[in-house]
């Protein structure tokens, strides 16, 4: 029986020392392999393209200039690419616009010096990750983001355009359940609930399933 292969990260970041804390980290995980050390997005780009669902940790700041606007750079290249940002900024507009621009997660740098590959693991189980120290932040954000309630017009319209299977896959997913173990519950595969739960994203008009939790437990 072969052995799982480990997931791919590239880090991006202009702090020396910050890159290896990440890079030691992850060299005691199985799970994870770092496929490259970069200090900014151009020079990340070409590795970035020839890897498949790869994990992106990058910086906030990067040579003093905002990396939020390179989200997009990289999602063009593989949209299943999950990005991480890493700051000591917690600042909620900076969430905001990042979580905006499409990252997956929001780290502070003390957090993922530590305890990088628990938060790595929770990208499988709930689509985003954050530090304990930007989630009162998120909150907030979440609760604003959205338009609708679960009770209103808007909501059960999006609800009724789900097909059947997109439904079942709706329903697993606000259990907290992986990608692969809602394949398991109705019998696809992960790839198929997959492409589901992005058509449920835009049914919704939400980027993760943070954002989307949040709608179903936002007031009326």
């Amino acid at each position: 029986m072969s052995a799982v292969k480990p997931t791919p990260v590239v880090i991006i970041d202009d702090d020396f020392n910050l890159r290896n804390s990440y890079v030691h980290v992850l060299s005691q995980s199985e799970e994870y392999k770092v496929y490259g050390e970069y200090t900014n997005v151009d020079l990340a780009l070409k590795r970035i393209n020839e890897l498949d669902s790869l994990i992106i940790l990058l910086d906030v700041h990067l040579e003093r200039e905002s990396s939020i606007d390179r989200i997009n750079d990289i999602k063009r290249v593989n949209p299943y690419n999950k990005i991480i940002m890493l700051s000591n900024d917690c600042c909620a507009n900076t969430i905001t616009e990042a979580f905006k621009k499409g990252a997956d997660g929001y780290l502070l740098k003390s957090d993922a010096a530590l305890s990088l590959g628990y938060y790595l693991s929770l990208l499988d189980k709930h689509d985003y990750v954050m530090s304990p120290g930007s989630a009162s932040a998120m909150v907030q954000f979440l609760k604003g983001l959205t338009g609708f309630s679960e009770n209103s017009p808007e909501f059960l319209q999006a609800l009724s355009s789900l097909s059947k299977a997109q439904k079942l896959v709706y329903e697993e997913m606000l259990t907290g359940k992986t990608y692969t173990q809602i394949g398991g519950a109705i019998g696809i595969s992960k790839n198929t609930v997959a492409q589901h739960v992005q058509k449920i994203y835009r049914a919704f008009n939400v980027k993760t399933r943070a954002q989307l939790t949040s709608l179903i437990n936002s007031p009326s």
